[in-house]
């Protein structure tokens, strides 16, 4: 009886590791990793200082703090789609006397879970001047043509326009209609609804 006993235990300890062991691998085996072509869609470095001037001769910066690729939707999920984050410390939009830490940038592959295709968020935020977080479908990005833009920084012709879909934007002085985006410097020009916009003007290496 003993021995049957420390069998039946030795049996079900057993069941226990193959489930674990199986839930974990079809953890790994979902995960969904960032290509190359979407990671290269990042030009920032950790430490790098992006300097703009406003068309009324204001100077704001935005600091690149932390660059990260990461699984957020945590272990135990059927699904894990890889995101590219890269957060950044900013003037407040409403308050220039106090700054913000956001991520300005986010890829994310395919979402198995959600449905949902492999997406590319643009949030820029400087002194009384915000483009409120809009994502897009990272092959369509991909897919815009390329034109060439002048700002004090340089000669730059590998831009894309994109504009604001104004879904649930606060009606506010503060909206950026259209930023242009570097693929090889990131925000190069921020266009508001008011007339007003701001220019990349130098990036200070770390």
């Amino acid at each position: 009886m003993r021995n049957r006993k420390g069998l039946n235990r030795y049996l079900s300890n057993c069941l226990i590791v193959v489930l674990v062991l199986g839930l974990t691998g079809s953890c790994f085996n979902s995960r969904t990793y960032l290509t190359p072509e979407q990671i290269s869609w990042n030009p920032y470095k950790h430490g790098q200082v992006l300097v703009f001037k406003s068309s009324k001769n204001e100077i704001d910066s935005i600091n690149i703090k932390e660059i990260e690729a990461v699984f957020p939707d945590g272990m135990g999920v059927p699904d894990h789609n890889q995101r590219l984050r890269v957060l950044a410390l900013h003037t407040d939009p409403r308050d220039a006397n106090k700054d913000w830490e956001t991520y300005i940038l986010r890829i994310s592959t395919e979402s198995k879970k959600n449905g949902e295709p492999s997406q590319i968020g643009f949030d820029l935020r400087l002194k009384n001047s915000w483009f409120f977080e809009e994502k897009y479908d990272f092959d369509w990005v991909a897919a815009q043509p390329e034109i060439g833009v002048s700002v004090p920084y340089g000669e730059l012709s590998d831009v894309i326009e994109l504009n604001d879909k104004g879904r649930d934007d606060p009606d506010t002085e503060l909206d950026i209609r259209t930023i242009y985006w570097s693929k090889s410097k990131g925000y190069v020009r921020l266009d508001k609804y008011d007339g007003t916009f701001w220019e990349l003007i130098e990036i200070i290496e770390p």
